[in-house]
């Protein structure tokens, strides 16, 4: 009896010892290839925790953009300094695959944390107003995410906690690549933006369909507006360039992205809320797209300079509207009710 106690108790300290073993020794021998831990449900939002931990020791930025890939992706902070000046400080908030709702739900996140930010804006598209409903908006512990990002506690219990073996071992094998800059899908420059500038052997075609509309997810991103206006800060959405080949494959998508574009208007620039319009701009043609949402580095060191002045400025930015580019509409926008 004695030795089946003894054997169950080293049986269960087996796993726990061969973990932190496996820890020790990766963190020591093979840091590159160690992923964040798994304290969310999406890897690219583990990995903007990472960066938040390792990167930002800044205070509250001036300006902060917050949403999915289509913020991700498309800031060059360079451009905003360049326009606000060098005390100007900006972080990229943004991450892969959130919806409006989620958005909202990151940006109390980090106002929790930086009451005292200024500025905040957000890029959206068509993928961004679609399941508002079924899907969680919050998509982590905020006090464990806090933790881990800003308080600088032991990661190890975290990867215990969130203990997610076949995640840890997929991320971990090819992350180097994943974060090799400007062609990893996880790579982070110094403002926190992931952008991208993939070559055309590497690239997928547009890698979207059909989108459909979710109303739910206009509502959402109306309630963040007031909230925002109503701390007393700015608020900046916009709407960048789409790949115009999807507008081609999806007319009725791009009619879909105009009735979203004229009820946020209709809604939030009473509140001092600008939107800048350029989902059909076309000075942005097809070689400047990696996929049907998403621009090449080149093309996004452009688009940031257009919206520099309104995102750097110290006005209210209600001039904004004046960055409006759109081909002219195939069929009359309507409002949701």
């Amino acid at each position: 009896m004695r030795r089946y106690v003894i054997g169950m108790i080293l049986g269960l300290l087996a796993t726990p010892l061969t973990l932190l073993g496996g820890y020790q020794a990766v963190v020591r021998f093979w840091p590159e290839h160690l992923p964040a831990p798994a304290i969310t449900s999406l890897e690219p939002l583990d990995e903007k925790l990472r960066y938040l931990r390792e990167r930002y020791d800044d205070g509250p930025p001036d300006v902060l953009t917050v949403g999915s890939s289509i913020t991700w992706r498309h800031l060059d902070g360079d451009a905003l300094v360049a326009e606000g000046g060098r005390d100007l400080t900006v972080l990229n908030g943004g991450t892969g695959l959130l919806k409006t709702h989620q958005t909202r739900a990151m940006i109390h996140f980090y106002l929790d944390r930086f009451p005292g930010i200024g500025t905040i804006a957000t890029f959206v598209g068509l993928p961004d107003f679609d399941d508002c409903l079924r899907r969680p908006a919050e998509l982590m512990d905020p006090e464990d995410a806090t933790a881990y990002a800003f308080d600088q506690v032991d990661p190890l219990p975290l990867y215990l906690r969130y203990f997610a073996p076949v995640r840890y071992v997929r991320t971990g094998l090819d992350l180097p690549d994943r974060r090799r800059p400007l062609i990893g899908d996880l790579w982070q420059d110094e403002y926190g933006s992931g952008p991208m500038q993939v070559p055309t052997e590497m690239q997928d075609g547009l890698r979207y369909g059909r989108i459909d509309l979710d109303p739910n997810c206009v509502d959402q991103l109306v309630t963040l507006a007031e909230e925002i206006r109503a701390g007393g800060r700015r608020f900046v959405i916009v709407f960048p360039p789409t790949h115009p080949d999807y507008w081609r494959h999806y007319p009725r998508g791009r009619h879909r992205l105009q009735t979203i574009i004229a009820t946020v208007r209709e809604r939030v620039e009473p509140l001092g809320v600008p939107v800048i319009d350029m989902h059909a701009d076309p000075a942005y043609r097809a070689a400047d797209f990696w996929d049907a949402f998403h621009m090449q580095w080149t093309a996004v060191q452009r688009f940031s300079a257009r919206i520099a002045p309104v995102l750097a400025g110290d006005g209210d930015g209600t001039g904004a509207t004046a960055i409006r580019a759109e081909a002219p509409r195939t069929e009359p926008a309507t409002t949701i009710r």
